[in-house]
């Protein structure tokens, strides 16, 4: 009997076992007919994924489906193929996220030239507690006998698949002490050793750091998405499109220090530019003027994210009324910031600039709900007829943009094209302006009308992108570093129901267009004066970044 027993065990369990490790390929493809059916309706860029990667949505859709039929595959390996799909459009704002919410960090961060990778970031309590004797400018070698260039491949593979442009590179170096159940199937518990080798020295080292370990106690959800139906319309999609690198969302639940470090960071990567004659004590901003070869005095002020509001915009005035009065010349670092609003972005330009800007333009996929939405929103505005009324319907701004009798006619005149669009039988607009604003007008107390300087990277994302797009569009600064993102849209989330762990994914609702006709998406913004960090740089305090810039900034007008 209890032989009997133990039989009928073994293969109940068997069964089990199989049902789920190993899942139904049939659902598994009617999963995949459900995304399909989202990006046909909702992923703008799909004809310049064509053109710029000969993408196509249907064989995309068609691979994975064909990996699906040749073998068994447990729900990590479709979970791999799900993201391998996604990652296929080669697109910062689209991804899928899983509920899987598991993660490890080690609270140092590194960057990389050549497969050679450098500290960059170190929580300097944590190094002490822990007594580690890795400092910024160390070169990371390897993590338990396995290359740093190595395991930074593999993570680029699990979570970027082939995508090669540099910012997929960048944030894979970020991975590499920031483990996401997310995207790799292994996070790291325990200790590593690190072989690591500290600057102008022959022979590497060895320590040992623990990882920070987290099993599935953090909520992994993207917060971009808006219920239509809300009770003011104040909180109308239309003001609150997310251009946002996805991952940034994430990176802010994981530990306090990654709000402030690095993507998104407060302070800069490089140190003072020259001798300090004022500093800002701002928490939102890092702002100093120094003296240039003492014959200038140049101002200097990072935008970590463009996710701010009107304490942030009332922050910036001020340091704005302050540049102005007191500097030759302004820099405006937006290197390694992940993007935010629109609007908060256009309350930072609207201070930089003593004419009006042309906004870009973008094509928008649409359906009844956009209609819905723009239908309400006419709706009220309609009645609109003085600047008080606006602000008494909308509130005195959005994300620190100013709201007035001008900003409403806008905000209408965007929404009767949009219904005019889905008259005509458009689900992909014509360009129009981006939130319906043709010109962004200069701030009435503020703005900067010196020359203007704006810093750029691999990782100025989304907003990052759209910033230094306008200022360059609108000969208004020049561009130093290397080319931006390149992630031109905003981001819409999805959800639907599933028995393989996906908790939602996120698309690109639309795509920027500059000028010439040429997409932001992919693109980016070329720098008019091109730069890219050296191992010198990483390993002396960015002494050669620092010498190139006042270079330019001595001669530039």
């Amino acid at each position: 009997m209890f032989k009997n027993f133990i039989f009928l065990f073994l293969i109940i369990s068997h069964l089990f076992f199989q049902t789920f490790t190993f899942s139904n390929p049939q659902r598994m493809a009617t999963d995949l007919e459900i995304i399909k059916n989202e990006f046909e309706i909702y992923y703008a860029p799909a004809e310049w994924k064509k053109k710029l990667f000969n993408w196509s949505l249907e064989a995309a859709i068609e691979h994975a489906k064909q990996e699906i039929r040749e073998k068994p595959i447990n729900l990590q390996q479709y979970q791999q193929i799900l993201r391998d799909l996604f990652n296929s459009t080669q697109d910062l704002h689209v991804g899928v996220s899983f509920y899987s919410t598991e993660f490890a960090i080690l609270p140092f961060l590194v960057q990389g030239v050549d497969q050679r990778y450098f500290v960059v970031w170190i929580d300097e309590e944590w190094k002490k507690m822990q007594g580690v004797p890795l400092e910024k400018g160390d070169e990371i070698l390897a993590f338990d006998g396995r290359s740093a260039a190595e395991i930074i491949r593999e993570i680029h593979r699990a979570s970027y698949g082939f995508c090669d442009a540099e910012s997929y590179h960048r944030l894979s170096e970020m991975l590499l002490t920031l483990r996401e159940g997310n995207c790799i199937n292994n996070v790291p518990q325990g200790t590593t050793e690190v072989l690591y080798k500290k600057p102008h020295q022959e022979n590497p080292e060895t320590c040992l750091v623990e990882w920070y370990y987290v099993p599935e106690e953090i909520e992994n959800e993207f917060p971009g998405i808006k219920n239509p139906f809300r009770s003011t319309l104040a909180e109308s999609p239309i003001f609150h499109r997310c251009r946002a690198l996805p991952l940034f969302t994430r990176l802010k639940s994981y530990a306090k220090n990654y709000e402030t470090q690095l993507l998104g960071g407060k302070k800069s990567l490089f140190p003072p530019l020259g001798e300090i004659l004022w500093k800002s004590n701002s928490p939102e901003f890092e702002a100093y003027i120094y003296s240039l070869k003492g014959c200038k005095s140049v101002g200097y002020i990072r935008i970590s994210d463009f996710m701010g509001g009107r304490h942030e915009v009332d922050q910036f005035r001020h340091l704005i009324a302050m540049m102005e009065a007191s500097t030759h010349a302004l820099i405006i670092d937006v290197m390694n910031n992940p993007g935010g609003f629109a609007f908060y972005t256009y309350a930072l330009l609207s201070m930089l600039s003593d004419k009006p800007l042309m906004n870009l333009r973008e094509k928008m996929a649409i359906t009844q709900e956009e209609i819905f939405l723009c239908l309400e929103d006419m709706q009220l505005l309609e009645e609109v007829t003085t600047d008080h009324e606006a602000k008494g319907l909308i509130g005195e701004d959005i994300c620190g943009f100013n709201v007035d009798k001008q900003f409403v006619n806008c905000v209408l005149k965007h929404a009767r094209f949009i219904k005019d669009q889905f008259k005509k039988g458009k689900y992909l607009t014509d360009l129009y302006p981006l939130e319906g604003l043709e010109y962004i007008y200069p701030n009435p107390k503020t703005h900067y009308t010196k020359p203007l300087l704006v810093l750029v990277n691999s990782l100025s994302i989304s907003c990052a992108d759209l910033f230094p797009a306008i200022l360059q569009e609108n000969k208004r600064a020049k561009i130093l570093g290397t080319r931006s993102a390149g992630a031109g849209g905003y981001v819409l989330a999805k959800k639907y129901s599933n028995r393989f762990g996906v908790a939602d994914f996120t698309l690109t609702g639309s795509i920027i267009s500059r000028a010439n006709g040429d997409p932001l998406e992919n693109l980016g913004v070329s720098p008019d004066f091109p730069y890219t960090f050296s191992a010198e740089d990483y390993t002396q305090n960015f002494s050669g970044f620092v010498e190139y810039l006042n270079r330019i900034m001595y001669y530039y007008k």
